[in-house]
């Protein structure tokens, strides 16, 4: 059995734009509590450079892996996808600091992946994973059939 396309794009749209999405709000409302002494963090968290690049890779990192792995039971889809999921955060924060200078480069996971915690991001696509891997598509592949004369 294997998961079609539509249905992994879907899958993996979901929980790409939601957790990014309750990730954004979640930093607005700390930004708006916050007050104006806050007010040059604003462009720096809700639209930060490595969310750019995050994005399109972790979606498309979450479609291939629900199209490339075999039907798995529902509590191992959640738990592959949002490992998957924080290894993609990593990297692409990686990824992105890096012409900055390696030290960096190695910092700069470890306070994205803590403010992706603090502001939900992390939890939302634990929660996303959860609920949309129970409406993944699922499909047998056609068995070839041979006939045989005689």
């Amino acid at each position: 059995m294997f998961t079609p396309w539509r249905s992994a794009a879907l899958y993996a749209a979901v929980i790409t734009a939601g957790s990014a999405a309750i990730g954004a709000l979640v930093e607005a409302a700390w930004l708006l509590a916050s007050g104006p002494r806050t007010a040059e963090w604003g462009t720096m968290l809700i639209v930060s450079h490595y969310q750019l690049a995050f994005l399109p890779l972790v979606f498309v990192a979450l479609t291939v892996a629900r199209k490339v792995c075999a039907a798995l039971p529902r509590w191992r889809v959640i738990v592959t996808d949002c490992s998957l999921y924080g290894l993609t955060l990593l990297l692409a924060a990686f990824l992105v600091t890096l012409p900055d200078g390696v030290t960096e480069a190695a910092d700069a996971p470890f306070v994205v992946g803590f403010l992706a915690m603090f502001n939900l991001q992390i939890p939302a696509a634990l929660l996303l994973s959860g609920w949309a891997s129970g409406r993944l598509t699922l499909a047998m592949r056609a068995r070839e059939r041979t006939f045989t004369f005689g």
